[in-house]
Formats: structure tokens, sequence, C-alpha cells
């Protein structure tokens, strides 16, 4: 599962957007076994407008700790936004995670507002 961590930014700024990773079922998964998989996830994000005009076409981002005690989840993917690169307004965001099995986990669609 995805959570997303971070919604409204400031122009200009640059700081990284993050987006929580979550296990599924979340007190029902063995944690032996998801926790040696997350280094090697590889995640990427798309950023669209809200009418789909594609802005970041699967750029790479990097998987990262949560900051405080999350002992359930701890883990987040993480994008430096720059916010520069866009106008101000509502924008959409998917995160896609490329498992080392060749799969891929893809989020829901999350909105990003550039203020």
């Amino acid at each position: 599962g995805f959570e997303p961590l971070d919604q409204r930014f400031n122009s200009p700024e640059t700081r990284p957007l993050e987006v929580g990773i979550i296990p599924l079922p979340l007190y029902d998964y063995n944690y032996n076994l998801v926790a040696p998989l997350i280094p090697f996830l590889s995640p990427s994000i798309t950023i669209t407008t809200q009418r789909c005009e594609v802005l970041v076409d699967n750029e790479p981002c990097r998987i990262g700790i949560r900051q405080g005690t999350y002992r359930s989840h701890p883990w987040v993917v993480q994008f430096d936004l720059d916010t520069t690169r866009f106008l101000r307004g509502t924008y959409q965001y998917q995160i896609t995670l490329a498992l080392p099995d060749g799969s891929t986990r893809v989020s829901q669609k999350f909105i990003l507002v550039i203020a």
C-alpha cells in the first residue's frame, strides 16, 4: 500500500516528496521476508496535470527511512521535487515500484498542490 505524506509545496523550493510504503495486510505479514526486499525496490514517479498531460515521466526515486518512530511501516519513497519546474496549481502523481522479480506495483493517483 501507499500513503502520501506530502501534499502542499510552496514555490520556489526544493524538498523531498515522500510517499510511505506499507506492506499489506498491515499486521499480518512476515517482516523477515519483506524487509530484505525493500532495498532492492526500484521506485519511479510520474507527475501529470489534471488533464493527464505528462510533465515528469518515470523519473527515478529513492527508498528512504521515515522520520519518527514508525515500526509498522518505516519506509518511504523520496523524490526531490523542484517546484521551479512547475507552474502554481494542482497536479497528480503516481509511484511505480519495480520488484526484483520483474513485477511492478503502481499506486493510485495522489494530489500535489504547488502554491
